[in-house]
């Protein structure tokens, strides 16, 4: 979301998590609307919204438009979204035109989006190797709701290598100490970073592994974790050979 802002011309701050959104609205700051993240640790987006609206109502303030970003999909997701409080929601991965449009119409007239926006381009040929693990058509797919910024497209991958590969690790550690919430947000997490670069089985896995730390279900969790570890090696792999072929590098390459 924060390069697709970017593109749009659109200034945000951002907090990493429920309870400092919520002290950042109450605290003073000013903003046109809230993109609020459903799934955040100390507090989640359903709870934060619930005390923005609260605080609100005591004070007489009027009615932060508050949108909703999920990865989530299901009718009852988004009927939890107004119960909260929420106006709209966006679902993740990021659809391009649904941003858009959510700004457009919750976001005050004085902050107006940039007029034009990158166009998707041809897979490049330092994607071939990525390719070959993802499928042209999913980068193709992960480019063009990024609005084709190749640029853009190799910083989430920078950011998907070290997230990819401390992941195994991180979660075996959360497993060993039973804190199967902090499992469920890894799970989480990693769920949505693929499904930005085009990583649908991870993407897919991930969610599996989500769903049975939510509810405890960890019969099968041993199985998929070995997969999804086999899946992470290969994309890893990609993605480092992507990065040091690039013709467009990150400074940091």
């Amino acid at each position: 979301i924060e390069g697709l802002l970017k593109i749009y011309g659109v200034h945000a701050d951002y907090v990493e998590n429920g309870q400092q959104a919520v002290a950042a609205i109450t605290g003073g700051m000013v903003t046109d609307m809230v993109l609020m993240d459903c799934q955040m640790p100390v507090m989640d987006g359903f709870e934060a919204t619930r005390q923005i609206r609260r605080w609100e109502e005591a004070h007489g303030r009027p009615r932060l438009p508050i949108v909703a970003v999920t990865a989530h999909t299901m009718d009852s997701e988004f009927q939890h979204c107004l119960s909260a409080g929420m106006d709209a929601l966006v679902c993740k991965p990021i659809e391009p035109a649904l941003l858009r449009g959510a700004l457009a119409r919750w976001m005050a007239p004085r902050q107006a989006l940039a007029a034009t926006a990158v166009l998707p381009q041809p897979i490049a040929a330092e994607y071939a190797a990525l390719s070959s693990v993802l499928g042209s058509m999913n980068i193709a797919a992960a480019l063009e709701r990024l609005e084709g910024d190749n640029n853009l497209y190799q910083e989430i991958l920078d950011d998907c290598d070290s997230e990819f590969r401390c992941f195994s690790k991180n979660l075996r550690l959360a497993l060993d100490e039973k804190d199967f919430d902090t499992a469920e947000m890894r799970a989480h997490t990693l769920k949505g970073l693929a499904a930005t670069i085009g990583a649908r089985e991870i993407s897919d896995i991930a969610a599996i592994l989500e769903k049975s730390f939510k509810s405890r279900s960890l019969e099968d969790v041993g199985d998929r974790l070995e997969d999804i570890e086999l899946h992470l090696m290969q994309v890893c792999d990609a993605i480092s050979w992507t990065l040091l072929t690039a013709t467009s590098l990150l400074p940091n390459h």
